[in-house]
């Protein structure tokens, strides 16, 4: 990942939180929509419809807004410490082919690696994802 990225990615999150201290309860007033799922339950949320389960590993996450999804970016980022180990990863699929109607919903994929060290799908993550 180029230094330029890893940057942007660091500015928008700071971005994200910015003030919140000053905004209990509202800690991601400064996105879109944004979302901490500790994979049971959303903890946070902003603008969020609707979070749903279609398989093992996979969430499609509704925003309130009308707009069509696949002109937005979501970041996603793991939340280490509730999730099952430190090799959780949750990513963003942009098809969300997993989510009926794709355009409306951001679909996340979480995994961890099995006994054989290969990535697979998993309920046990927990995650943030937001638009900036």
């Amino acid at each position: 990942m180029s230094a330029r990225l890893l940057f942007a990615v660091a500015f928008a999150v700071s971005a994200l939180f910015a003030g919140s201290a000053a905004h209990a309860g509202k800690p991601f007033k400064n996105a879109q929509m944004a979302v901490h799922f500790d994979g049971l339950t959303q903890v946070h949320k902003h603008n969020v419809k609707l979070i749903k389960s279609p398989a093992k590993g996979i969430y499609c996450i509704r925003p309130t807004w009308p707009n069509n999804t696949i002109k937005h970016i979501l970041f996603v980022s793991t939340e280490v410490d509730t999730s099952g180990s430190v090799d959780s990863v949750a990513r963003w699929a942009y098809s969300a082919g997993n989510c009926k109607n794709s355009k409306h919903w951001f679909e996340v994929r979480t995994y961890e690696r099995n006994g054989s060290g290969d990535l697979v799908l998993s309920d046990s993550v927990s995650f943030t994802a937001f638009v900036p």
